[in-house]
């Protein structure tokens, strides 16, 4: 404890003492599991009274005091490091900000604990871990190093307090573990100032399936590489129909998001001169992911040999950062198969 005849009561420290510290998850349980992915992240609170030299509580700002409040090892006091970046070697960390991952694994998100039974300073961080950390149980206090000294909930002090997260297994998705669902989402015909053109957009919805998961895995973030250029929301394999070249099947992957619509005609897809308007509504289901076949037909349609992206792969993670990796595989064997879509994996 500071020596309180020494204590510069100067506005550089708007507080002195730290009471009432608690730490907790933001469900009821202070236990949660946690997918060692190094991106799931869960959230942690930490509480307490900052108090002033003369006893009184007194507010003071959240970017104030985070820089001297830390997480710890419940059992030995060290504290936890700060901001690691995914790739490199640690086992538990954590960060001040959430990312897209930050899900809580087989507990209801209905289940709120009220922060008004604790004091009315609070800090959120959120943590993670590696794969190395499957099966380990860790159990977090909380560190504040305040101006009178330090104050913790580790073991041995009083009011010791922690939350407790043990790593699973994280997810690698294959190929049986999305489903296809095709449906025909639009057509027009007989489109004005081109009686003789006509289009039809055929949506393929992609979703996770995990057969023996008590929840509903979703789709949350999507990454595309491969060739140079691609990108969703453009053309990225073109096929002329079996018996000609007047119709042509142009296929689209749309990114993750709300229903939205897209104008796509007169333009040039690949080679293909699209000289009149194509509007469609991209049909998003949340958690899907959304490609659109469209099969065009004019008359006036020059010869276009098959075109398509060679090497083009997606990444597709889940709300809890399990991610799988599928190769799209180019299949014009009949027009069954141009409109639809085929992966392989990675």
């Amino acid at each position: 404890m500071k020596d309180t005849e020494k204590y510069d009561q100067s506005e550089s420290q708007p507080w002195y003492s730290a009471k009432y510290l608690k730490i907790k998850l933001p469900q009821l349980s202070n236990q949660s599991y946690i997918f060692a992915n190094r991106r799931n992240r869960i959230a942690v609170n930490v509480y307490f009274d900052p108090y002033d030299y003369y006893g009184n509580k007194v507010d003071v700002p959240i970017n104030t005091i985070i820089k001297k409040t830390f997480l710890v090892d419940y059992n030995t006091g060290e504290k936890l490091p700060i901001e690691v970046e995914e790739g490199t070697n640690f086992k538990w960390a954590y960060s001040h900000k959430p990312n897209e991952f930050t899900a809580v694994p087989h507990v209801s998100s209905s289940i709120v604990e009220s922060q008004e039974k604790y004091s009315k300073a609070r800090i959120t961080f959120y943590v993670y871990c590696s794969s190395s950390e499957v099966y380990q149980v860790k159990q977090i206090a909380v560190l504040v190093e305040a101006p009178d000294g330090d104050h913790s909930t580790v073991f041995g002090e009083d009011g010791d307090d922690f939350v407790q997260l043990t790593g699973i297994n994280e997810v690698f998705y294959k190929l049986p573990n999305i489903n296809k669902k095709q449906e025909l989402a639009a057509s027009q015909y007989s489109i004005p100032g081109h009686l003789d053109s006509s289009w039809e957009q055929i949506n393929i919805y992609i979703s996770l399936d995990i057969k023996d998961s008590s929840e509903r895995l979703i789709i949350t973030k999507l990454e595309i590489g491969g060739d140079e250029g691609v990108s969703t929301g453009q053309v990225h394999q073109l096929y002329h129909e079996d018996n000609g070249y007047r119709y042509y099947y142009a296929h689209f992957l749309w990114p993750l998001g709300k229903e939205t619509m897209e104008s796509i005609g007169n333009r040039k897809w690949f080679d293909l001169p699209i000289t009149f308007p194509v509007d469609i509504k991209v049909k998003q289901q949340y958690g899907f992911l959304c490609f659109s076949i469209l099969v065009v037909g004019d008359p006036s349609f020059p010869h276009i040999q098959d075109v398509w992206y060679k090497q083009f792969y997606i990444i597709i993670y889940d709300q809890y950062g399990n991610k799988g990796k599928y190769w799209l595989m180019p299949n014009n064997d009949s027009n069954a198969n141009k409109s639809d879509v085929f992966f392989v994996e990675d």
